[in-house]
């Protein structure tokens, strides 16, 4: 307890009257979180009260950015989940504390709801994080009563969660100590290499190291701070130790201006190593992390040199907890990016995990304009950091003036242009060329208002051949659009069109009752007035989708079922349509029909494995005498791929019909092949969304 309250003390300034309160406050916790706990135990045996002691002891350590109600969450953090405590009760009792509590409060879902919610919170109240954070920190102390696979499991979420956050934070000694808990259980070989080797060379190399510490010793005089560590924020589990990995030069300066002075006197007198030299004092990291790094020759081994003044050496190792919990300055910009990431309703936990790695390259731009960009970006990437509409409009790169695709990797000190046209033209390839959160997000806003724009002029398209076939003008049907939108709640025109092309919206609920009944499931029975016209292998169109099971082909009886804000096509027949279901569709037979060549496509076949499958399917092929230009035939998920060309789309109904009578056929799906994808800039496309996923 008096640990706790001292360690509070030394970041506030209080008077002796508020000491007393915070000591009367903090008796009161403890008192109610070890009633809470009695009895309870950890898997370690010890009593489970010294969890959450300990992790108000971490959190008092946290400065300014904490305050008393962090400390008293830390307490009562496990109250509510694993105690008969309420929430009324706590929030009663610890008014200030209680929503954090809730905060900290898992949800038995997914991982991606727990995380959602924790960060939720964080937006409103930083608070949240830094007592996960000391909460995560103890349970790392008592893995090893653990099941290697929950071991490995915990240690691996709090490498990527956790320790990333930190770096995101900028709080590299978090980070470090983090690394060090869960090195040995997630690459316990890498993990004692990197160990042994630490201390191999203590010993081996102990002459050189004192002489290295007599030459920085007459290098650096006076009161400037030169000094060796052994740190573990080096340790990569895939690269071999080395020295630069093992240990790190620190010099800390009193100005900025100093530390150019003492990076002047390394490279006197040490030599420095071309490409080896970052200056991030200058041009800050986004995470705020500034310093001097270079590496230079020293004895045949290479040398790791860190400068800083002391007010960017203390953020770079404390970040966030070297803030004052009142500035409303604190990483503003990661809290901004944070909140436009979780309002994105398309984030996955892998978007999520790897939105909080910290950044690891600059680049510049034609002018000189430094970009900080997370490992793993594109040329593409660093467009939609310039501007949305600058990504929107690329249609390739020049980097380091030699013509580039967009999805070419971007390297540290890579000077990039970008090419473009005078209008959006991104389309669902550029999916495949972006790795940032922002060219993602940006991207996907993007298909999504065209996605809607298409989908509004088809349904608009699709109202008025009703209309004609009722002899009805284009007046007469905007105006009956327009007040079906106001019945609606005032939507959009165009909304209302786009929810009749998906099927969530009838044609008659547009028009009025028809000469058909105004029932859409006569217009099934009535042949001759089809609601809608669908074209197979029309690959460019993002809201219409084939069902893979019942594979229709033209000449089937078809209908439509709003899935997922898209039309999935399904045969009548289909077992995954109610009797009566769905939208009656038609086939759109235009032009020159089932004579059109589709190009290059590729199909999938889902199998059933079973003898004489193989031999089957393949036999589909050569009876229609196609020439199948690769193949990859099934292993492990039991699907077969192939490339053909076809010639028309007469040619690929009767395959898929030839296919599906098969038993063994599980799943039937088209996409078009490399050659009608398409890629600016020498790319190659991935499949658009036009396809049948």
């Amino acid at each position: 307890k008096e640990q706790i309250l001292t360690q509070y003390i030394l970041h506030h300034t209080l008077d002796e009257a508020e000491v007393g309160e915070l000591a009367e406050r903090l008796d009161r916790a403890l008192a109610k979180a070890e009633a809470l706990h009695a009895g309870q135990r950890r898997k370690t045996g010890e009593e489970y009260i010294w969890h959450p002691v300990r992790t108000a002891m971490e959190v008092s350590r946290y400065g300014r950015i904490v305050d008393w109600a962090s400390v008293e969450a830390a307490l009562l953090h496990d109250t509510v989940e694993d105690t008969d405590y309420r929430e009324e009760d706590l929030r009663r009792e610890f008014p200030e504390a209680a929503p954090l509590v809730e905060a900290l409060t898992k949800i038995k879902d997914s991982r991606i709801l727990t995380y959602q919610r924790l960060f939720s919170y964080v937006l409103q109240d930083i608070r949240v994080l830094l007592v996960k954070l000391a909460d995560r920190l103890d349970n790392l102390e008592s893995l090893s009563v653990f099941r290697r696979d929950k071991q490995v499991r915990i240690a691996r979420e709090s490498a990527e969660m956790y320790a990333n956050i930190c770096r995101r934070l900028c709080m590299l000694d978090l980070a470090e100590r983090l690394t060090e808990k869960i090195g040995p259980i997630l690459y316990p070989e890498a993990f004692e290499r990197f160990r042994a080797a630490q201390e191999e060379l203590k010993k081996g190399w102990a002459r050189p190291l004192e002489d290295l510490r007599q030459k920085l010793a007459e290098a650096f005089p006076g009161d400037l701070q030169a000094r060796i560590e052994f740190r573990w924020n080096r340790f990569r589990p895939d690269v071999p130790p080395t020295t630069e990995h093992l240990f790190t030069v620190r010099i800390v300066t009193a100005s900025s201006e100093d530390a150019y002075r003492a990076l002047g006197r390394v490279h006197l007198n040490f030599r420095a190593l071309p490409g080896g030299f970052s200056d991030t004092l200058s041009t800050p990291r986004k995470n705020g992390f500034r310093a001097l790094e270079t590496r230079v020759s020293y004895q045949g081994r290479i040398l790791s040199f860190y400068v800083a003044p002391a007010p960017a050496d203390r953020f770079n190792r404390l970040g966030l907890l070297a803030m004052d919990i009142t500035s409303p300055e604190f990483n503003l910009e990661y809290l901004e990016e944070l909140r436009e990431f979780l309002q994105n309703e398309e984030m996955d936990i892998q978007d999520f995990l790897r939105f909080h790695k910290p950044d690891a390259i600059q680049v510049t731009s034609p002018r000189g304009d430094v970009f900080s960009l997370e490992e793993g970006a594109t040329a593409l990437d660093y467009a939609f950091a310039v501007h949305e509409q600058l990504g929107l409009r690329a249609l390739g790169a020049r980097v380091n003036d030699e013509e580039v695709g967009l999805g070419t990797l971007l390297k540290p000190g890579d000077r990039i242009e970008i090419v473009t046209a005078d209008g959006p033209v991104a389309d669902d390839r550029y999916l495949d060329w972006a790795h940032t959160r922002k060219a993602l997000a940006a991207l996907r806003r993007y298909m999504r208002r065209k996605e809607a724009a298409r989908a509004a002029a088809t349904g608009r398209q699709w109202v008025m051949e009703a209309a004609r076939a009722r002899g009805l003008g284009e007046e007469q049907v905007d105006a009956r659009a327009q007040d079906r939108a106001r019945e609606l709640g005032d939507i959009p025109v165009d909304e209302l069109y786009r929810r009749v092309c998906l099927g969530e919206e009838e044609i008659d609920g547009v028009l009025g009752p028809g000469p058909a009944g105004g029932r859409l499931s006569l217009f099934r029975r009535r042949r001759s007035q089809p609601v809608r016209k669908v074209r197979r292998y029309v690959f460019d169109d993002p809201h219409i989708r084939f069902c893979p099971e019942c594979a229709p082909v033209e000449g089937d009886e078809i209908v439509g079922v709003p899935e997922e804000g898209r039309l999935r096509v399904h045969r009548v027949v289909c077992p995954r349509v109610a009797e009566g279901g769905g939208v009656p569709l038609d086939w759109d037979r235009g032009g020159r029909g089932d004579l059109r060549d589709p190009g290059t496509v590729e199909i999938e076949v889902r199998l059933q494995d079973g003898p004489g499958v193989l031999y089957g399917v393949l036999a589909a092929f050569r009876d229609l005498g196609l020439d199948i230009q690769r193949i990859q035939l099934p292993r492990g998920n039991e699907v077969l791929t192939a490339r053909i060309q076809p010639g028309s789309d007469r040619t690929l109904n009767r395959l898929m019909r030839s296919l599906r009578r098969h038993g063994f056929v599980k799943e039937i799906r088209v996409f078009p092949g490399l050659e009608n994808a398409g890629s600016p800039g020498g790319s190659d496309a991935g499949r658009p969304a036009g396809g049948e996923p």
